[in-house]
């Protein structure tokens, strides 16, 4: 009874460290696609501001050419908005985030939000400003995942937790 005892006691030690290790892969994914968003939203951040210079230098209207891509810049915000919406699922799947569900639904709605002014060849400073405050809610969004990481790795012996990791609020997007 005993030598079972410790074999029982040997793999809830054994699972539980294995729902720490998966708790850290299934953090460091999210951080990497809140990269990859980032990374793209950076882009299209630039792409705004450049047809805003150039409606400004053309007096106003964007020729025919800049138009139509422009509505890629709409098309790739859209894109993202679907990509915050899978990563929402997988946070959602985990069920044990409380803040970060919250966060990133706002994140798709304001992604969504700026496709649309695209979409209505808005590149003005709001538009603009708006695409700053995704990517700051994208930033926040990694260092929260970084820190949620470190102090993961950082307990010895805890337990499976989960997402639970809290993102400070800012801007729109949070």
């Amino acid at each position: 009874i005993q030598t079972l005892e410790e074999a029982l006691q040997e793999i809830e030690e054994r699972l539980a460290q294995l729902r720490e290790e998966t708790q850290i892969e299934k953090l460091a994914k999210l951080e990497a696609r809140f990269r990859e968003i980032l990374a793209r939203q950076e882009v299209s951040s630039a792409d705004t501001i450049g047809f805003e210079t150039k409606r400004l230098e053309q007096g106003g209207e964007l020729k025919r050419t800049d138009r139509l891509a422009l509505g890629k810049v709409a098309v790739e915000e859209r894109a993202l908005a679907e990509l915050s919406q899978q990563t929402l699922d997988i946070i959602l799947d985990d069920g044990s985030s409380v803040v970060f569900p919250d966060v990133v639904a706002q994140l798709r709605d304001d992604l969504l939000g700026v496709a649309q002014l695209i979409d209505s060849k808005r590149t003005d400073a709001y538009t603009q400003s708006l695409q700053k405050e995704i990517e700051l809610t994208l930033a926040e969004l990694i260092e929260a995942l970084q820190k949620a990481q470190e102090q993961k790795e950082s307990e010895e012996g805890g337990g499976g937790g989960g997402l639970a990791v809290r993102c400070a609020p800012g801007g729109r997007g949070a």
